[in-house]
């Protein structure tokens, strides 16, 4: 059996967020926009046959005869009913200002919305149900898992809208972590150096104030930011966002940030 593997380029647009950045407290990017994801279809495409029934048929269809023909299993398929299988394929994309990584996993969950132009909405209004998109994990890879004709042949045609909630994990490009290492081990460094002075508290921070303007104008967190990032509340005591190295301490900030974005809508282009 001939598999003809065609792929569909599902573009993700997303919803309004309260707000427009990924933030934590030693850096910010915009939140990620135009990320794609790939569905590369496992199985054949017999849609030509069963719209050519539904055609041929359209003025006696009955639930029993649409049901009994969109269930029906793929020619060559040793399954007792219909089965299509769609590769997620996992892919990390880059915007102008951030790295982004979708992390998927066969918990997320596929909603689907029917044009009344499509063959689920003709089954639907014969009193049919759509049976739920599954999503498992096969051989270390995602697959998504149609069980009605009628549903795969829609996705294939882009006549339903598929939506879901995904899990991002989001860094600023390479250029930007490079400025942020140097920045935080410089602040680091002059952090510990002032710190070990025998000057008072009232001096240190003081000190501390002037030595953090210095360091790199490309960085640019508050002063009242790094003092909150770096100390203890209303003092100058490390917090926990220090780690021992090599006999100090460096600042250990995160290098990546995971959010969760809702409603994504996927729609099939190229076609």
């Amino acid at each position: 059996m001939k598999i003809k593997i065609t792929i569909l380029t599902l573009t993700m647009s997303f919803q309004t967020f309260a707000s427009e950045y990924v933030k934590n407290d030693f850096w910010s990017v915009p939140v990620p926009q135009n990320l794609t994801l790939k569905l590369a279809p496992l199985s054949n495409n017999d849609c030509s046959d069963y719209q050519m029934f539904i055609d041929e048929n359209s003025k006696n269809l009955t639930s029993e005869d649409v049901d009994f023909a969109r269930k029906l299993p793929i020619k060559g398929q040793m399954k007792d009913a219909y089965q299509a299988d769609f590769l997620i394929k996992n892919e990390s994309h880059q915007s102008d200002k951030s790295l982004v990584s979708v992390v998927l996993s066969d918990k997320i969950k596929i909603a689907a919305s029917f044009s009344e132009f499509g063959l689920s909405y003709l089954s639907r209004t014969l009193g049919l149900e759509i049976p739920q998109i599954a999503v498992l994990s096969k051989n270390n890879e995602l697959i998504m898992r149609i069980y009605s004709r009628d549903l795969a042949c829609d996705i294939f045609k882009n006549k339903v809208a598929l939506s879901t909630t995904v899990e991002v994990e989001v860094a600023p490009l390479l250029e930007e972590q490079l400025k942020l290492a140097k920045f935080y081990g410089l602040v680091a460094d002059k952090t510990l150096e002032v710190l070990h002075t025998a000057e008072s508290n009232y001096v240190k921070a003081a000190m501390l104030g002037i030595e953090y303007a210095k360091i790199n104008k490309d960085i640019k967190p508050s002063l009242g930011l790094l003092f909150k990032s770096l100390f203890k509340d209303n003092s100058i005591e490390l917090n926990n966002n220090w780690s021992d190295f090599a006999g100090s301490k460096i600042i250990n900030y995160p290098k990546s940030q995971k959010i969760s974005l809702n409603k994504i809508k996927l729609s099939v282009e190229g076609l």
